[in-house]
């Protein structure tokens, strides 16, 4: 009975973990991941007792028809993921989204952690106009509304919530949090101005993007403004 209760245990701690990996840790995958593996545990401890106490070769039996219960529970999480990415609105949120940021007020915001994320990076360029995503311009005029562009590049079954740093030529800082879950391949964009185009400086304005929920940078893009 001890082993039945150990094997049952390790199990059951597979799927768990398992679920909580696919899903990025989110709520739903830790609320799904604690359903799946209670069932996983009382189904499967079931499953070893009512074998013993029918058949004179259950642990044979069992360590047979383990792989293939594996199998099944590898598609349950795989399933779950894809629901949790659905549900966080990973189906969705390829389409450019918009942020608005402006420069001249001087505060104390820096960029963040300077550790590159291994996990994610970004695709980023900079030009004058919203709906254009492939032109990539390096010189601004200091009055300009510059559109910083960026795709996320990830793996497939991940989700990110990311927030941004731009810093002006006149060393201020504005920052921002996108409230979207993005996905590999989603798309967005903030648009930067000066508050006031006669105090306009020029210099480089610079870009940084960060994962929100560890502070790793996973792209930035410097302009210049003359």
């Amino acid at each position: 009975m001890g082993f039945m209760i150990v094997g049952t245990m390790i199990i059951t701690a597979v799927v768990f973990y398992s679920i909580k990996w696919f899903t990025d840790d989110s709520k739903l995958g830790r609320l799904v991941g604690v359903i799946v593996s209670i069932i996983v545990f009382f189904g499967y401890l079931y499953l070893m007792s009512w074998a013993d106490e029918n058949y004179d070769n259950a642990f044979a039996d069992i360590v047979m028809v383990t792989p293939y219960l594996l199998l099944a529970v590898a598609l349950i999480v795989l399933a779950v993921a894809k629901i949790a990415e659905y549900v966080s609105g990973g189906k969705n949120n390829t389409e450019p989204h918009k942020t608005i940021v402006t420069g001249g007020k001087k505060n104390n915001t820096e960029p963040h952690e300077t550790i590159v994320s291994m996990d994610w990076h970004s695709l980023i360029i900079a030009n004058l106009n919203e709906p254009d995503i492939t032109t990539d311009i390096n010189t601004f005029d200091k009055t300009s509304t510059i559109y910083f562009h960026f795709t996320l590049v990830g793996r497939k079954h991940k989700t990110i919530k990311a927030k941004f740093v731009t810093i002006s030529p006149n060393g201020s800082a504005a920052n921002g949090i996108f409230k979207q879950t993005m996905i590999s391949g989603s798309k967005n964009c903030v648009y930067w101005h000066y508050n006031d185009p006669q105090a306009a400086q020029p210099g480089n304005l610079t870009f940084y993007l960060y994962n929100k929920k560890n502070n790793q940078l996973i792209g930035t893009h410097t302009v210049v403004l003359i």
